[in-house]
């Protein structure tokens, strides 16, 4: 009889070009996880941004409405001129450069209802007359650097006003309750 020998080799593990295809692979893998997860963040962050602007103008103009509504004297007024901020007995709102303030009677400075909560916002802040006496109109651009700018409208019904005085349009009112 004859004695056939098998020999059965050892295959356990992996040979060194199968380890090096898997570690190749799975580089290409992770590198595409990377930029994924870093384009996923910096669309995040643009998202928050771009929310945060619009926030912000939309809580300058919710307290613009709230405080004038019920205004019984209004007039729109020349931010330029500092004759026009001396009486004290008035609520004063108006741009200085890029923020919103807000001024009660008695006060002589005025606090931002602008920036602050958002960092470094812009604002540009323009008030005029509407189409009736008592209505008025103001628009309100928020911007931050390198985004894109968040621009509202709107018009308030002033209640117990017969009529808005002072200029056409400007930067800024004054009015009192």
């Amino acid at each position: 009889m004859n004695v056939v020998r098998v020999t059965v080799k050892n295959n356990k593990g992996l040979s060194l070009t199968e380890l090096i295809m898997a570690l190749t692979l799975l580089s290409i893998i992770l590198a595409l996880g990377n930029v994924f997860f870093a384009t996923a963040t910096n669309i995040f962050a643009l998202a928050e941004e771009r929310s945060n602007i619009q926030q912000g103008a939309r809580m300058a103009g919710d307290l613009i409405t709230q405080k004038v509504r019920y205004a019984t004297q209004l007039e729109i007024i020349d931010a330029s001129i500092p004759a026009n901020f001396s009486n004290t007995s008035y609520y004063y709102i108006y741009q200085t450069d890029t923020t919103i303030q807000y001024r009660t009677p008695g006060e002589h400075t005025g606090r931002s209802i602008s920036g602050g909560i958002f960092g470094d916002l812009q604002f540009d802040l323009l008030f005029s007359k509407g189409t009736n006496n008592r209505i008025l109109n103001f628009s309100i651009q928020a911007s931050k650097i390198d985004a894109e700018a968040y621009s509202i409208s709107s018009e308030v019904l002033c209640v117990n006003l017969t009529t808005i005085a002072g200029l056409n349009s400007n930067s800024a009112i004054r009015f009192s309750r």
